[in-house]
């Protein structure tokens, strides 16, 4: 039996978001998967996918690139990753942003520290290898 008021309706176990016009604009469905829509000149696109049986997520629509922002507890954005150019923001303002790329045997093999610009390949055991091709 569905319950419903004019913006909120369960239908087998799904719940959805309407506008008052009755178009869906989220979903969260029993198996957890979850999407949003914007519209878009007019048009409504999936904004954001997420499917609960995969741990994928997927942000942006066409006309609308996605980016994932990480919030320090000041509220400086401390982490950007822009899908509109594929760029990666590390660190802010009083928060150096460094990169440590950890092997699957929990061994850092490349680090970068942004306060010192340092760069450090390999571990040890492990060379750290530079390849320049043309």
């Amino acid at each position: 039996m569905p319950i419903a008021n004019t913006d909120v309706v369960i239908v087998d176990h799904d719940l959805i978001l309407q506008t008052e016009a009755g178009d869906e604009i989220a979903r969260i469905d029993q198996d957890g998967n979850i999407v949003t829509r914007h519209s878009v000149a007019g048009t409504l696109v999936e904004a954001f996918d997420f499917d609960a049986a995969t741990g994928r997520l997927r942000l942006g629509a066409a006309g609308n690139a996605g980016d994932v922002v990480l919030v320090g507890s000041d509220g400086a954005e401390t982490v950007k990753l822009a899908g509109g150019d594929a760029s990666l923001e590390l660190g802010t303002e009083g928060a150096h942003g460094d990169l440590m790329i950890v092997n699957s045997s929990g061994m850092t093999v490349l680090s970068y520290h942004a306060a010192t610009g340092e760069l450090t390949l390999g571990a040890e055991g492990h060379h750290g290898d530079v390849f320049v091709r043309d």
